[in-house]
């Protein structure tokens, strides 16, 4: 294509300096490989174990140093947790635990897989980077209804605990 708009002609004939810019900008395949997805892949990874760490520090703070009382700022906070103390703390303590243990393993496998998919080739790195994210976000949005049936299961409505209204 040899009309106006068409690359190295329109370019080359106004802006003579842009040709050797823009020639060298583009990279061919074998190039871009090796100069770089090393990068790509690094920012990947580090998108990749966002939740994960979330999920390790979260749990640790919800276990470790929870929120004495039910508030609306800190803490785990459902209704169901913040009826009683007892259901707040339970709620605190189990929350933490759950996004400990998930989070350690969503970190293993997050990392494993994507050095399994670096190995393979960037061909597959997109649909393993978006099947990644999609699942770290169940498993992180996975400790509300987690903990609402441990909740349930723990305490009563009003949320005494089932030892103490069982007869």
């Amino acid at each position: 294509d040899t009309g106006l708009w068409s690359g190295s002609a329109f370019c080359g004939a106004v802006y003579p300096w842009r040709i050797s810019i823009w020639k060298s900008a583009w990279l061919d395949r074998k190039e871009w490989r090796e100069r770089e997805m090393p990068f790509y892949l690094l920012l990947d990874l580090l998108i990749l174990i966002f939740f994960p760490l979330a999920m390790l520090l979260s749990g640790w703070l919800l276990k470790n140093k929870p929120s004495k009382w039910p508030n609306n700022v800190y803490g785990y906070r459902t209704r169901a947790s913040g009826r009683t103390q007892e259901s707040w703390d339970f709620a605190q303590a189990y929350s933490g635990a759950w996004w400990i243990r998930w989070g350690k393993i969503s970190l293993i496998s997050t990392v494993l897989l994507w050095f399994l998919a670096a190995v393979l080739g960037e061909e597959n790195g997109g649909w393993v980077f978006w099947c990644l994210l999609g699942v770290q976000l169940v498993v992180f949005l996975g400790v509300i209804p987690a903990t609402v049936r441990a909740l349930k299961k723990t305490f009563d409505e009003y949320g005494y605990p089932r030892a103490w209204t069982k007869k």
